[in-house]
Protein backbone atom coordinates (compact mmCIF):
# COMPACT_ATOMS: atom_id res chain seq x y z
CA UNK A 1 0.00 0.00 0.00
CA UNK A 2 2.00 2.69 1.38
CA UNK A 3 5.59 2.94 2.93
CA UNK A 4 6.88 4.85 5.27
CA UNK A 5 10.27 5.29 7.24
CA UNK A 6 11.28 7.52 9.71
CA UNK A 7 15.23 7.57 10.38
CA UNK A 8 16.40 8.47 14.06
CA UNK A 9 19.59 9.95 11.98
CA UNK A 10 21.34 10.08 8.45
CA UNK A 11 23.60 6.66 9.53
CA UNK A 12 21.02 5.00 11.08
CA UNK A 13 19.00 1.67 9.46
CA UNK A 14 15.57 2.53 8.38
CA UNK A 15 13.02 0.68 9.53
CA UNK A 16 9.20 -0.18 7.94
CA UNK A 17 6.39 -1.58 9.49
CA UNK A 18 3.58 -2.85 8.16
CA UNK A 19 -0.43 -2.55 9.34
CA UNK A 20 -3.40 -4.23 8.14
CA UNK A 21 -5.32 -1.71 5.48
CA UNK A 22 -8.92 -3.20 6.77
CA UNK A 23 -8.11 -2.10 10.37
CA UNK A 24 -7.57 1.01 8.69
CA UNK A 25 -11.27 0.81 7.19
CA UNK A 26 -12.71 -0.38 10.31
CA UNK A 27 -11.34 2.39 13.13
CA UNK A 28 -12.43 4.98 10.56
CA UNK A 29 -9.21 6.27 9.52
CA UNK A 30 -6.54 8.90 11.48
CA UNK A 31 -4.41 7.61 13.90
CA UNK A 32 -4.19 7.31 17.99
CA UNK A 33 -1.97 10.38 19.75
CA UNK A 34 0.01 7.89 21.35
CA UNK A 35 0.85 5.72 18.50
CA UNK A 36 3.09 6.16 15.38
CA UNK A 37 1.31 5.04 12.51
CA UNK A 38 4.11 3.89 9.56
CA UNK A 39 3.57 2.30 6.35
CA UNK A 40 5.26 0.01 3.96
CA UNK A 41 4.31 -2.03 1.00
CA UNK A 42 2.40 -5.42 1.95
CA UNK A 43 -0.74 -6.62 2.80
CA UNK A 44 -0.48 -6.63 6.19
CA UNK A 45 0.00 -2.88 8.10
CA UNK A 46 0.15 -2.59 11.73
CA UNK A 47 -0.35 0.37 14.10
CA UNK A 48 3.28 1.60 15.83
CA UNK A 49 5.12 3.81 17.69
CA UNK A 50 8.59 5.31 18.33
CA UNK A 51 10.86 4.34 21.04
CA UNK A 52 14.57 4.88 21.67
CA UNK A 53 14.85 5.66 18.27
CA UNK A 54 13.37 2.70 17.07
CA UNK A 55 10.26 2.00 15.51
CA UNK A 56 8.38 -1.09 17.46
CA UNK A 57 4.96 -2.77 17.67
CA UNK A 58 2.64 -1.59 20.16
CA UNK A 59 1.56 -5.29 21.52
CA UNK A 60 -2.22 -4.22 22.46
CA UNK A 61 -2.74 -3.69 18.53
CA UNK A 62 -0.31 -5.30 16.53
CA UNK A 63 0.25 -9.22 15.97
CA UNK A 64 3.13 -9.30 13.62
CA UNK A 65 6.24 -6.72 13.07
CA UNK A 66 8.41 -6.47 10.00
CA UNK A 67 11.54 -4.88 9.14
CA UNK A 68 13.28 -3.77 5.73
CA UNK A 69 15.69 -0.93 4.45
CA UNK A 70 14.25 2.09 2.90
CA UNK A 71 16.34 0.93 -0.02
CA UNK A 72 13.99 -2.23 -0.36
CA UNK A 73 11.13 -0.36 -0.90
CA UNK A 74 12.08 2.57 -2.01
CA UNK A 75 11.92 3.23 -6.13
CA UNK A 76 10.41 -0.14 -6.44
CA UNK A 77 6.99 -1.35 -7.74
CA UNK A 78 4.70 -3.06 -5.96
CA UNK A 79 3.21 -6.13 -6.84
CA UNK A 80 -0.21 -6.42 -8.15
CA UNK A 81 -2.22 -9.37 -9.75
CA UNK A 82 -3.30 -8.27 -13.50
CA UNK A 83 -7.16 -7.82 -12.48
CA UNK A 84 -5.94 -5.64 -10.15
CA UNK A 85 -3.59 -3.29 -12.40
CA UNK A 86 -6.02 -3.55 -14.79
CA UNK A 87 -8.58 -2.24 -12.84
CA UNK A 88 -6.43 0.77 -12.06
CA UNK A 89 -5.29 1.27 -15.25
CA UNK A 90 -9.14 1.92 -16.08
CA UNK A 91 -9.46 4.09 -12.94
CA UNK A 92 -6.46 6.84 -13.47
CA UNK A 93 -7.76 6.88 -17.13
CA UNK A 94 -10.79 8.42 -15.58
CA UNK A 95 -8.88 10.49 -13.51
CA UNK A 96 -6.29 12.25 -14.05
CA UNK A 97 -7.01 10.86 -17.56
CA UNK A 98 -9.68 13.12 -17.44
CA UNK A 99 -8.12 16.37 -18.30
CA UNK A 100 -7.46 15.02 -21.70
CA UNK A 101 -10.47 13.42 -23.23
CA UNK A 102 -13.10 15.25 -21.16
CA UNK A 103 -12.77 18.30 -23.19
CA UNK A 104 -13.37 15.97 -26.43
CA UNK A 105 -16.19 14.29 -24.74
CA UNK A 106 -18.07 17.21 -24.43
CA UNK A 107 -17.01 18.73 -27.85
CA UNK A 108 -18.18 15.18 -29.45
CA UNK A 109 -21.68 15.83 -27.00
CA UNK A 110 -22.52 19.14 -28.23
CA UNK A 111 -22.02 18.47 -31.64
CA UNK A 112 -24.05 14.79 -31.89
CA UNK A 113 -26.69 16.81 -30.09
CA UNK A 114 -26.58 19.72 -32.48
CA UNK A 115 -26.34 17.33 -35.64
CA UNK A 116 -28.90 14.22 -34.50
CA UNK A 117 -31.49 15.85 -32.18
CA UNK A 118 -34.66 17.79 -33.02
CA UNK A 119 -33.58 21.86 -32.44
CA UNK A 120 -34.93 22.87 -29.47
CA UNK A 121 -36.11 19.92 -28.32
CA UNK A 122 -36.72 18.62 -25.04
CA UNK A 123 -33.71 16.20 -25.32
CA UNK A 124 -31.32 19.06 -26.45
CA UNK A 125 -32.71 21.12 -23.17
CA UNK A 126 -32.19 18.45 -21.22
CA UNK A 127 -28.43 17.91 -22.48
CA UNK A 128 -27.22 21.52 -22.51
CA UNK A 129 -28.75 21.17 -18.39
CA UNK A 130 -26.46 18.21 -17.77
CA UNK A 131 -23.65 20.00 -19.09
CA UNK A 132 -24.09 23.26 -17.01
CA UNK A 133 -24.82 21.63 -13.99
CA UNK A 134 -21.23 19.54 -14.76
CA UNK A 135 -19.67 22.89 -14.71
CA UNK A 136 -21.07 24.67 -11.75
CA UNK A 137 -22.24 22.07 -9.31
CA UNK A 138 -21.77 23.25 -6.06
CA UNK A 139 -18.01 21.53 -4.82
CA UNK A 140 -17.46 19.74 -1.68
CA UNK A 141 -14.86 18.12 -0.38
CA UNK A 142 -15.54 14.09 1.08
CA UNK A 143 -13.24 13.52 3.78
CA UNK A 144 -14.58 9.31 3.60
CA UNK A 145 -12.98 9.28 0.04
CA UNK A 146 -9.58 8.41 1.78
CA UNK A 147 -10.89 5.22 3.21
CA UNK A 148 -13.27 3.71 0.21
CA UNK A 149 -11.94 0.90 -1.63
CA UNK A 150 -10.65 2.42 -4.29
CA UNK A 151 -7.71 4.18 -2.29
CA UNK A 152 -5.63 0.63 -1.59
CA UNK A 153 -5.19 0.14 -5.50
CA UNK A 154 -4.24 4.27 -6.22
CA UNK A 155 -1.50 3.29 -3.23
CA UNK A 156 -0.49 0.14 -4.61
CA UNK A 157 -0.36 1.13 -8.76
CA UNK A 158 1.62 4.25 -7.66
CA UNK A 159 4.50 2.26 -4.97
CA UNK A 160 3.77 5.44 -2.78
CA UNK A 161 6.64 5.41 -0.58
CA UNK A 162 6.94 8.53 2.89
CA UNK A 163 9.86 9.27 4.77
CA UNK A 164 10.07 12.28 7.07
CA UNK A 165 13.14 13.97 9.01
CA UNK A 166 10.50 15.13 12.34
CA UNK A 167 6.88 14.43 13.41
CA UNK A 168 3.96 16.80 12.26
CA UNK A 169 1.90 17.12 15.28
CA UNK A 170 -1.69 18.04 14.86
CA UNK A 171 -1.55 20.14 17.89
CA UNK A 172 1.06 21.76 16.70
CA UNK A 173 -0.71 23.05 13.35
CA UNK A 174 -1.41 24.40 11.07
CA UNK A 175 1.61 24.08 8.50
CA UNK A 176 1.94 25.23 4.68
CA UNK A 177 2.96 21.69 3.41
CA UNK A 178 5.16 23.12 0.40
CA UNK A 179 5.70 19.96 -2.01
CA UNK A 180 7.74 20.27 -5.26
CA UNK A 181 7.83 19.51 -8.29
CA UNK A 182 4.91 20.07 -10.19
CA UNK A 183 5.26 18.03 -12.74
CA UNK A 184 3.27 17.57 -15.97
CA UNK A 185 0.15 16.93 -13.32
CA UNK A 186 1.46 16.81 -9.66
CA UNK A 187 -0.49 13.05 -8.73
CA UNK A 188 2.30 12.42 -6.19
CA UNK A 189 0.33 15.97 -4.35
CA UNK A 190 -3.06 14.28 -4.80
CA UNK A 191 -1.62 10.95 -3.70
CA UNK A 192 -0.09 12.42 -0.49
CA UNK A 193 -3.45 14.14 0.23
CA UNK A 194 -4.69 10.83 0.37
CA UNK A 195 -2.70 8.97 2.53
CA UNK A 196 -1.80 11.87 4.78
CA UNK A 197 -4.35 10.78 7.28
CA UNK A 198 -2.98 7.31 8.15
CA UNK A 199 0.62 8.71 8.13
CA UNK A 200 -0.29 11.91 10.45
CA UNK A 201 -3.67 11.68 11.78
CA UNK A 202 -5.15 14.35 9.96
CA UNK A 203 -5.68 15.87 6.73
CA UNK A 204 -4.75 18.87 4.98
CA UNK A 205 -6.79 21.35 1.79
CA UNK A 206 -4.74 21.10 -1.36
CA UNK A 207 -4.00 24.66 -3.00
CA UNK A 208 -4.50 24.80 -6.65
CA UNK A 209 -6.02 27.19 -9.64
CA UNK A 210 -9.09 28.41 -10.32
CA UNK A 211 -8.44 26.38 -13.93
CA UNK A 212 -8.04 23.19 -12.52
CA UNK A 213 -11.40 22.89 -10.95
CA UNK A 214 -13.48 24.40 -13.99
CA UNK A 215 -13.31 20.90 -16.01
CA UNK A 216 -16.03 18.84 -14.94
CA UNK A 217 -15.13 15.32 -13.45
CA UNK A 218 -11.74 17.08 -12.43
CA UNK A 219 -13.31 19.39 -10.53
CA UNK A 220 -15.01 17.19 -9.01
CA UNK A 221 -12.56 14.16 -7.48
CA UNK A 222 -10.20 17.44 -6.81
CA UNK A 223 -12.71 18.56 -4.86
CA UNK A 224 -13.30 15.51 -2.91
CA UNK A 225 -9.72 15.08 -2.38
CA UNK A 226 -9.24 18.40 -0.66
CA UNK A 227 -7.83 20.56 -3.43
CA UNK A 228 -9.30 24.40 -3.35
CA UNK A 229 -8.63 27.80 -4.91
CA UNK A 230 -5.23 29.06 -4.46
CA UNK A 231 -6.79 32.33 -3.97
CA UNK A 232 -5.51 34.79 -0.77
CA UNK A 233 -8.86 34.83 1.01
CA UNK A 234 -9.56 30.81 0.57
CA UNK A 235 -6.23 30.32 2.01
CA UNK A 236 -6.63 32.55 4.84
CA UNK A 237 -10.40 31.35 5.26
CA UNK A 238 -8.75 27.49 5.25
CA UNK A 239 -6.12 28.25 7.89
CA UNK A 240 -8.25 30.07 10.21
CA UNK A 241 -10.57 27.41 10.20
CA UNK A 242 -7.72 24.52 11.58
CA UNK A 243 -6.73 23.51 8.11
CA UNK A 244 -2.85 22.61 7.25
CA UNK A 245 -2.92 23.51 3.10
CA UNK A 246 -0.19 22.32 0.75
CA UNK A 247 1.08 24.01 -2.56
CA UNK A 248 3.12 23.13 -5.41
CA UNK A 249 5.36 26.41 -5.94
CA UNK A 250 6.59 26.09 -8.93
CA UNK A 251 2.88 25.92 -10.41
CA UNK A 252 2.73 25.54 -14.28
CA UNK A 253 6.40 26.47 -15.02
CA UNK A 254 7.97 23.37 -14.15
CA UNK A 255 5.38 21.82 -16.44
CA UNK A 256 7.78 22.44 -19.49
CA UNK A 257 11.08 20.92 -17.45
CA UNK A 258 9.36 17.59 -16.66
CA UNK A 259 11.19 15.71 -19.66
CA UNK A 260 14.69 16.83 -18.11
CA UNK A 261 17.57 15.10 -17.09
CA UNK A 262 17.82 16.81 -13.86
CA UNK A 263 15.08 17.80 -11.65
CA UNK A 264 14.32 21.63 -12.48
CA UNK A 265 12.22 23.98 -10.22
CA UNK A 266 11.57 27.38 -10.03
CA UNK A 267 12.04 28.61 -6.76
CA UNK A 268 14.11 31.94 -7.26
CA UNK A 269 11.28 34.44 -7.78
CA UNK A 270 8.76 32.42 -6.54
CA UNK A 271 8.32 34.12 -2.53
CA UNK A 272 4.23 34.76 -2.46
CA UNK A 273 4.04 31.07 -0.29
CA UNK A 274 6.71 32.53 2.18
CA UNK A 275 4.89 35.99 2.28
CA UNK A 276 1.35 34.04 2.61
CA UNK A 277 3.10 31.92 5.41
CA UNK A 278 4.51 35.27 7.85
CA UNK A 279 1.26 36.85 7.08
CA UNK A 280 -0.66 33.64 8.79
CA UNK A 281 2.18 32.10 11.15
CA UNK A 282 2.24 29.18 9.89
CA UNK A 283 4.89 26.85 10.38
CA UNK A 284 6.74 25.99 6.65
CA UNK A 285 7.45 21.98 5.78
CA UNK A 286 9.27 21.60 3.03
CA UNK A 287 8.52 18.70 1.21
CA UNK A 288 9.69 17.15 -1.69
CA UNK A 289 7.88 14.27 -3.84
CA UNK A 290 10.41 11.98 -6.11
CA UNK A 291 8.80 10.51 -9.28
CA UNK A 292 6.52 13.34 -9.37
CA UNK A 293 8.20 14.43 -13.00
CA UNK A 294 7.97 10.99 -14.58
CA UNK A 295 4.44 9.83 -14.74
CA UNK A 296 3.85 11.67 -17.76
CA UNK A 297 5.57 11.88 -21.21
CA UNK A 298 5.16 15.32 -23.15
CA UNK A 299 5.97 16.93 -26.88
CA UNK A 300 6.68 20.57 -26.20
CA UNK A 301 7.15 23.13 -28.91
CA UNK A 302 10.72 24.45 -29.66
CA UNK A 303 9.51 27.85 -29.92
CA UNK A 304 8.29 28.31 -26.29
CA UNK A 305 4.72 28.97 -28.07
CA UNK A 306 2.28 26.51 -25.53
CA UNK A 307 4.31 27.62 -22.27
CA UNK A 308 3.90 31.26 -23.38
CA UNK A 309 0.46 30.37 -23.66
CA UNK A 310 0.23 27.92 -20.79
CA UNK A 311 1.59 30.96 -18.50
CA UNK A 312 -1.44 33.48 -19.46
CA UNK A 313 -4.62 30.44 -19.42
CA UNK A 314 -3.27 29.02 -15.85
CA UNK A 315 -3.09 25.34 -16.82
CA UNK A 316 -0.66 23.20 -19.38
CA UNK A 317 -1.55 23.28 -22.81
CA UNK A 318 0.54 20.80 -24.69
CA UNK A 319 0.65 17.04 -25.66
CA UNK A 320 0.65 14.52 -23.23
CA UNK A 321 0.56 10.40 -22.92
CA UNK A 322 1.29 7.71 -20.65
CA UNK A 323 0.32 3.93 -21.05
CA UNK A 324 -0.20 2.83 -23.90
CA UNK A 325 -0.05 6.17 -25.58
CA UNK A 326 -3.12 7.22 -23.55
CA UNK A 327 -3.40 9.95 -20.41
CA UNK A 328 -3.22 6.84 -18.27
CA UNK A 329 -0.22 7.64 -15.57
CA UNK A 330 3.09 5.44 -16.02
CA UNK A 331 3.76 3.12 -12.96
CA UNK A 332 6.21 5.60 -11.53
CA UNK A 333 7.22 4.61 -7.76
CA UNK A 334 6.46 7.59 -5.83
CA UNK A 335 8.38 8.62 -2.69
CA UNK A 336 7.16 11.85 -0.63
CA UNK A 337 9.40 13.12 1.85
CA UNK A 338 8.58 15.86 4.67
CA UNK A 339 11.63 17.37 5.46
CA UNK A 340 12.19 19.41 8.90
CA UNK A 341 9.58 22.36 9.34
CA UNK A 342 10.44 25.74 9.82
CA UNK A 343 8.39 27.85 12.55
CA UNK A 344 7.55 31.30 10.98
CA UNK A 345 6.43 33.74 13.42
CA UNK A 346 3.68 36.39 12.61
CA UNK A 347 5.32 39.58 12.63
CA UNK A 348 2.93 42.74 13.64
CA UNK A 349 2.34 43.87 10.32
CA UNK A 350 2.72 43.62 6.89
CA UNK A 351 6.40 40.90 6.17
CA UNK A 352 9.17 42.77 5.30
CA UNK A 353 11.22 41.93 2.07
CA UNK A 354 13.91 41.07 4.82
CA UNK A 355 12.16 37.97 6.22
CA UNK A 356 11.15 37.00 3.23
CA UNK A 357 14.22 36.41 1.95
CA UNK A 358 15.65 35.08 5.27
CA UNK A 359 12.79 32.27 5.13
CA UNK A 360 12.73 31.65 1.44
CA UNK A 361 16.51 31.03 1.76
CA UNK A 362 15.17 28.29 4.95
CA UNK A 363 13.66 26.95 2.78
CA UNK A 364 15.12 26.48 0.11
CA UNK A 365 17.95 25.00 2.01
CA UNK A 366 16.25 22.08 3.43
CA UNK A 367 14.60 21.45 0.28
CA UNK A 368 17.60 20.99 -1.43
CA UNK A 369 19.12 19.09 1.65
CA UNK A 370 16.45 16.36 1.08
CA UNK A 371 16.72 16.13 -2.09
CA UNK A 372 20.45 15.27 -2.24
CA UNK A 373 19.70 13.20 0.54
CA UNK A 374 17.11 10.94 -0.75
CA UNK A 375 18.05 10.78 -4.20
CA UNK A 376 20.30 8.03 -3.69
CA UNK A 377 18.18 5.69 -1.84
CA UNK A 378 14.73 6.45 -4.47
CA UNK A 379 17.93 5.52 -7.25
CA UNK A 380 18.09 8.53 -8.66
CA UNK A 381 21.76 9.08 -7.46
CA UNK A 382 23.11 10.86 -10.77
CA UNK A 383 20.39 13.35 -10.63
CA UNK A 384 20.92 17.28 -9.81
CA UNK A 385 18.36 19.51 -8.46
CA UNK A 386 18.19 22.91 -10.45
CA UNK A 387 16.90 25.55 -9.00
CA UNK A 388 15.81 28.83 -11.30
Amino acid sequence: MISTVQPADANSARRIVTRCWASYLRSGGGCHEADRLLIRPAYRMQRCHQQDGVVRTTPACCSKFQEKELSADVGHQQPMTALQEAFSILLFFLFPGCMVWVPFALAGAAWAAYRYLPAGGAPQVLLGLGAVALFFWPLSHWPAFTRTWITPHIFRYTSCCFAWEAPLEASAGPYFLCAPPHGILPVGNLVTMLSFPMVWGFSFKGLTTDAALRLPLMRHVMAWIGCQSAGREEVARSVGEGWSVGLCPGGVAEIFDSNNDNEVLFLKARKGFVKLSLRMGTTLVPCYTFGNTRIFRSWQDPYGILRALSRKLGFGLLLVWGRMLLPIILRQPLLVVTGRPIVVPKPAGEPTQADIDKYHDLFVAELRRIFDKYKGPYGWGEKELIIR
